[in-house]
């Protein structure tokens, strides 16, 4: 019985440790963008959404944990020119055609695990969009310094998976050049600040 007390004692006292050598940072969404890339048959359009809370726990030079949530109403498009048709870009994606926002505001990202390469991160983890979960996968790169880390890096991810089938080719036929592909890629620059 002493052992087995023993043992556990040390598998306490291991846990905390590995705790201890965690450390936290809180992302700064004023410093933090993502851009958003969504293509056409013959052309695409990118933009940006911001992200309204996130933190991030670094162990080791590997990534321990990390959520994210997107303020979705944060939605903005950078290539038309026009304020007539950029408004009307927006005002669709913020629609129930796409994200429908007035219903759901918020979308989230969940890591799962991690695991460190010579290159990169690669990140498994929890999409939510339209209250819709389902599995994505990122690569990212860490800058890690005494008072913060910058993390950069992409995701792609289907639509049509979170209830959003406007124009997919797999879910209409005969859309010719009308036709907007499934896949959405993310690629994100975070600030975050670390926990004192």
């Amino acid at each position: 019985m002493k052992r087995l007390f023993g043992i556990c004692i040390v598998l306490i006292s291991l846990a905390s440790m590995n705790l201890m050598h965690q450390d936290h940072y809180t992302v700064d969404n004023k410093k933090s963008t993502i851009t958003w890339t969504g293509e056409k048959i013959a052309s695409k359009h990118t933009g940006n959404i911001s992200i309204s809370k996130g933190i991030i726990s670094i162990d080791h030079g590997n990534i321990a944990a990390a959520s994210f949530e997107v303020d979705m109403n944060s939605i903005t498009n950078a290539d038309l020119e026009s304020e007539k048709y950029n408004k009307m870009l927006v005002d669709h994606l913020n629609g129930e055609d796409f994200f429908d926002i007035k219903k759901y505001p918020v979308a989230s990202f969940k890591m799962l695990k991690s695991k460190q390469t010579t290159k990169a991160h690669i990140v498994k983890g929890e999409l939510t969009i339209k209250d819709k979960v389902h599995p994505v996968t990122a690569t990212l790169n860490l800058e890690q310094n005494e008072t913060g880390l910058v993390v950069r890096g992409e995701m792609i991810f289907d639509r049509t998976k979170f209830g959003i089938v406007y124009k997919s080719g797999n879910f209409f036929e005969s859309l010719g050049d009308k036709m907007i592909h499934d896949e959405v890629k993310l690629q994100f620059e975070i600030t975050a600040t670390r926990k004192q």
